[in-house]
């Protein structure tokens, strides 16, 4: 007599997610695969604390293994197999290439993701939770005339950038960019440290009786006083770097990169006057200054930056648009500027 199991199939070992289910169907055969009716059918696993079996049924109840054992009663036969159950995937994390990996146009590179039985915290450094060994992971491309997956490898078959995605089930992870240059050439790209829209902000506050303006850049706070002190002042920073790759997709800040002429910064929208904005550039790390200040913190009421010193011009929302030879242009996070009238605090 042999036993015909049904799902998952000839290979009965099986896995599964914490409290997720699935069903075996066990039957009883001849050498010569008749059925034999009549034939009932006992259940076990080794381990219930990992998972449980009713008359087929497994459900998964924590991270480990079990056996289980089908025994045709009576007859002294019986199958085991082994189910593996896992936690569930909360978070995956493409653990490679790295965010803006770089390929030759031809080039391929392997992907390679990681599962977690938790979402990640963007605001605390390191990895959250604890690694699922899972089978299945899938990839995808935002524009497969740039890169193509296939199965878990991805290949250039265009110049661009495309965004890549790992998922498992519902679970999708964040994207990595892949660019993809043109073969042989030595090419340049800029990029920035990312920084919060609290450190992107201009507060223009005029004076009660509109006689002067102060403004306040990123972590300063409008004292109570009527009229203005001209306390105001702070910079608005970018730091950018200036990347060399080569054909092989290698990217590091290029060292030779320190002439801050090369580096020019055009504002688009409104706020900002490119004529306040200074840029250094050393040894492949330029940092981008928004002025504040003409030298007093107080601007005048007409918010000129005729001497090329304050960038703030009024109420509005601006970008910097870097170039630099050899690379794309990048806009950098925006510039938000806003403005109100000063009123003092009410005294009793």
């Amino acid at each position: 007599m042999n036993f015909a199991m049904g799902t998952p199939g000839k290979n009965w070992d099986t896995t599964l997610d914490v409290g997720e289910t699935t069903t075996i169907t066990a039957k009883a055969a001849t050498q010569a695969a008749t059925p034999i009716p009549g034939v009932e059918f006992g259940w076990a696993s080794k381990d219930e604390d990992v998972a449980t079996v009713d008359d087929g049924m497994i459900e998964g109840h924590e991270p480990g293994t079990s056996e289980i054992t089908v025994t045709a009663m009576g007859r002294g036969i019986a199958v085991k197999f082994t189910v593996t159950v896992l936690s569930e995937v909360k978070s995956i994390i493409i653990t490679s290439p790295a965010d803006g990996f770089f390929l030759s146009n031809g080039e391929s590179v392997a992907l390679a993701a990681t599962a977690y039985d938790k979402a990640q915290d963007d605001d605390t450094p390191g990895v959250d939770g604890d690694a699922v060994p899972v089978e299945g992971i899938t990839y995808m491309s935002s524009d497969d005339s740039v890169v193509e997956i296939d199965d878990s490898t991805a290949k250039a078959v265009g110049v661009g950038t495309a965004t890549i995605t790992a998922h498992y089930d519902d679970v999708k992870s964040k994207g990595i960019k892949i660019n993809v240059t043109p073969g042989g050439d030595v090419t340049h790209k800029l990029t920035y440290t990312r920084i919060s829209a609290a450190d992107r902000k201009f507060q223009i506050y005029w004076n009660a009786d509109s006689s002067a303006v102060a403004v306040y850049g990123p972590g300063e706070t409008v004292p109570d006083m009527d009229p203005h002190d001209g306390t105001g002042g702070a910079d608005v920073v970018y730091t950018v770097q200036v990347r060399i790759f080569d054909s092989e997709g290698n990217a590091n800040v290029d060292p030779a990169a320190d002439t801050a002429t090369d580096l020019e910064a055009m504002v688009q929208g409104t706020g900002i006057d490119a004529t306040g904005i200074s840029v250094t550039l050393t040894d492949g790390l330029a940092t981008v200054t928004v002025n504040n200040d003409d030298g007093d913190g107080v601007v005048d009421k007409a918010l000129v930056a005729a001497t090329g010193v304050n960038a703030v011009t009024g109420p509005g929302t601006a970008r910097i648009i870097l170039s630099y030879p050899g690379a794309d242009d990048i806009a950098l996070p925006a510039i938000t500027v806003t403005s109100s009238t000063f009123v003092p605090p009410a005294t009793n």
